[in-house]
């Protein structure tokens, strides 16, 4: 799906890969997804992490080219925030 959202068609690893290799790389302790399932489908996605501090980082946010302009991107960034300041950050 997050690769569809930012118009890729291929998809070089799965996405557990992807997140353990971030994960990795930037020390991350947790990683906060949210998502949207419509119709059996997945098509919205936002990421963020808490490093445990004040600061939460949102990244990635995509959505799926048939399902944009309905508020689905608004939806799961909202929640994220919601996630991480459960987790005490306070600024993202």
């Amino acid at each position: 799906m997050i690769h569809r959202g930012f118009y890729n068609d291929v998809m070089p690893q799965t996405h557990n890969e992807v997140i353990a290799e971030v994960e990795k790389q930037l020390q991350i302790k947790e990683y906060i997804k949210t998502f949207v399932i419509k119709d059996g489908d997945y098509v919205a996605h936002c990421g963020a992490w808490n490093r445990g501090g004040e600061t939460a980082y949102i990244k990635p946010v995509a959505i799926v080219p048939e399902h944009r302009k309905k508020g689905l991107g608004a939806s799961v960034v909202y929640e994220a925030l919601n996630r991480a300041r459960k987790q005490g950050a306070k600024r993202s």
